[in-house]
């Protein structure tokens, strides 16, 4: 019985030998988050729905398999419910940026906090570091870190950059943006 974030390592053996040593991550999800989505993602790209952004897994680097919420041309809230309020001084948010399907980064993602889940104050927002022309299968970490403060409810805020820019092939198309895991430090 597995009862906490662990490596496993195994391998087998046979007359012939030994086999190579496999490694298997496993994590402990806690599910005492709760998230609601401004918006239905994608029915394509919709993961386990909102519980996606707070299960405490990341989605495979081929976002065709599964783990991401993929939103195309629009925005999104994602409300978190911390379930009581807590202190917190980091948050973040993991997105994916493919160009050649049309995935760009959020143009910024904004923070915000509140004690009753309807008054929200930001406390900051990240802007994207990775240029829009970027090739290649990219993931990064939005974090902001701040002074702890109390809350229950964070709001993450994601701005898409709506349409694919010039010089891209989807150039005038509507663009993605792809996000798996909301992450709090309390």
């Amino acid at each position: 019985e597995i009862a906490k974030t662990t490596d496993l390592y195994f391998y087998s053996v046979n007359s012939s030998g030994k086999s190579a040593v496999c490694k298997s991550h496993f994590i402990l999800a806690k599910n005492d988050l709760k998230c609601t989505l401004s918006s239905a993602p994608s029915s394509q790209y919709s993961g386990n729905g909102s519980q996606t952004l707070v299960d405490g897994l990341f989605g495979n680097e081929d976002f065709r398999l599964g783990g991401w919420l993929g939103y195309e041309g629009n925005d999104l809230d994602a409300i978190v419910d911390l379930g009581n309020e807590t202190s917190v001084h980091s948050i973040s948010a993991h997105c994916m940026q493919d160009i050649n399907a049309w995935i760009f980064m959020p143009v910024k993602i904004t923070f915000s906090l509140s004690g009753d889940g309807i008054n929200f104050e930001e406390v900051g927002n990240v802007d994207n570091r990775t240029p829009n022309d970027r090739a290649g299968n990219i993931t990064d970490n939005f974090q902001l870190s701040i002074d702890p403060q109390n809350a229950r409810y964070i709001k993450v805020s994601y701005k898409s950059i709506g349409i694919c820019p010039p010089g891209h092939k989807g150039n005038g198309g509507k663009a993605w943006f792809f996000t798996d895991e909301i992450s709090v430090n309390k």
